[in-house]
């Protein structure tokens, strides 16, 4: 991993995050407050971004590349979307890391927000950084309580087909007398 230091008066960044849908809403000042917690990490194909299982501060904004989201050994979904964010939980609950996440590209970045910072800066710009913060993952929940309720919708109405069909499979073996368990 490369990375920079902390991004307060980085123009150039500032500018490529801007771009980021995600901080639209973010006035300017808003947006360096943020900048201020930050840096940019690069990562190579395969290196690892977080562990599952372990404890840290920093959530992260995708800005290229892309990175594979996995549980135990299984990829449970690839993150390809400028401004993807993940490592929110364990900033929120305080958890070990639910998931691993491993860059999928060379040369994949990444806006790294560390979470632990935020007793260094002023009580007034502490406040106003947790208050972005929240924002943007309130945002985020939101577009993912919604992903979950539609696949979890989706989910429920394969299984109500699913049980249709096998009581029926049931029906026609009992009625050409075959046993059925």
């Amino acid at each position: 991993m490369k990375e920079t230091p902390f991004l307060k008066d980085n123009e150039a960044i500032l500018q490529r995050v801007k771009d980021v849908k995600l901080f639209d809403a973010l006035s300017e000042k808003e947006l360096r407050d943020l900048m201020a917690l930050s840096k940019l990490r690069s990562y190579e194909k395969g290196e690892s971004i977080i562990r599952e299982g372990e404890y840290d501060c920093w959530v992260y904004f995708l800005l290229t590349g892309s990175v594979n989201v996995i549980v135990g050994d299984r990829t449970i979904r690839t993150l390809t979307r400028k401004g993807d964010i993940f490592g929110e939980m364990g900033i929120i609950d305080g958890s070990p890391r639910c998931a691993s996440i491993v860059a999928n590209e060379d040369n994949t970045r990444c806006l790294g927000m560390d979470a632990a910072v935020m007793d260094r800066i002023s009580k007034e710009n502490e406040i106003n950084a947790l208050y972005l913060i929240y924002r943007v993952f309130a945002e985020v929940f939101s577009g993912r309580l919604r992903s979950a309720i539609q696949e979890n919708t989706e989910l429920k109405d394969e299984n109500e087909k699913l049980k249709t069909e096998l009581e029926l499979l049931k029906a026609q073996a009992q009625s050409s007398g075959q046993v059925v368990k």
